[in-house]
């Protein structure tokens, strides 16, 4: 059983380290077969795939060009879109494995241990336990986030006229931070607690927004875009382990579909950011940088309600 497990977990493993990047319904069944203890690990992956990805950029816009061209920007694509093919057969490697497992279950040859239930946290059923605080706080972050975050490279474009190969490059320092801060925010949850560190790391992301929206000078934005993206990230793992902390086993199914549903909520949000960054306005990018810090800001009041009140306390 153990080995049939580690099996598919390397399995995904390798899938997410080809493809850089995984789609919410993939992803949303990995972590259904992976215990809370490798979802670090995994998303460590994750972010090594797109490291190498942001490198394979690099050297095609050192060698095809320098510029913004159509025609190599699309070359680009084709070739990411043509590395999907190696995940996605390995990713059909799961299915006999999960059909086996399905089967000896049904077959009661496997047994799961029964689970002893905390009567403190089955009790609680109101909106302010830690997994709906944590919801309503990824709800309005991803909310605000998803205003501005595919945007920022047209921002960056034109504003400070950055170049594609150092806007890759920012993308790259980005990600190479990003694959250490999960590790990083873990060590600094052991010492301070899990809401603590939580809410300290994500204080960057509203300070990066208003950053990009009230000071206009390019190093700045540069340092700031690369710790947006690399640092926040990190605490994706606390998150997930405090929702398995306050969830009964046979209920962590909803919450992690509950979750893939809320993370996409972005598109819509990505509708209202991609019709102020195209406004004619020369405040345009203020106020699209500025809403989307507030709505930041609010999602970072409604996580700091795990720092208060008695049993909220979460270590």
């Amino acid at each position: 059983m153990k080995e049939r497990m580690q099996y598919v977990s390397n399995l995904l493993f390798l899938t997410d380290l080809c493809t850089g990047t995984t789609f919410d319904t993939i992803n949303f069944h990995n972590l259904l077969l992976l215990v809370p203890q490798q979802f670090t690990l995994k998303s460590t992956w994750w972010r090594v795939g797109n490291v190498l990805g942001q490198l394979l950029n690099v050297v095609m816009f050192y060698t095809q060009g320098n510029e913004w061209s159509p025609t190599l920007l699309g070359r680009i694509m084709i070739i990411g879109i043509a590395l999907l093919i190696l995940p996605l057969l390995l990713l059909i490697c799961l299915q006999p494995v999960i059909e086996t497992q399905e089967r000896k279950t049904k077959n009661g040859e496997v047994k799961e241990e029964k689970e002893k239930e905390d009567d403190s946290n089955n009790s609680k059923t109101s909106c302010c336990t830690p997994p709906w605080i944590v919801f309503f706080s990824v709800l309005l972050r991803v909310t605000g986030k998803g205003m501005t975050l595919k945007f920022i490279p047209i921002f960056f474009v034109q504003v400070h006229n950055i170049t594609p190969l150092t806007l890759t490059l920012l993308v790259l320092a980005g990600q190479i931070v990003s694959v250490f801060s999960p590790f990083a925010c873990l060590v600094l949850a052991r010492s301070i607690g899990r809401p603590q560190t939580m809410v300290l790391i994500r204080l960057i992301e509203p300070g990066a927004l208003v950053v990009f929206g009230w000071w206009n000078n390019y190093y700045a934005c540069c340092i700031v875009f690369v710790l947006f993206l690399g640092i926040p990230i990190g605490t994706r793992s606390i998150e997930k382990a405090l929702l398995n902390d306050y969830t009964n086993k046979k209920s962590r199914a909803r919450w992690n579909a509950l979750e893939a549903v809320n993370r996409s909520t972005w598109s819509g949000s990505a509708v209202l950011g991609g019709w102020l960054s195209g406004m004619k306005h020369p405040d345009g990018w203020k106020l699209l940088f500025t809403s989307s810090a507030g709505t930041v800001s609010a999602a970072l009041v409604v996580l700091s309600l795990l720092l208060v009140g008695g049993d909220m306390v979460v270590r």
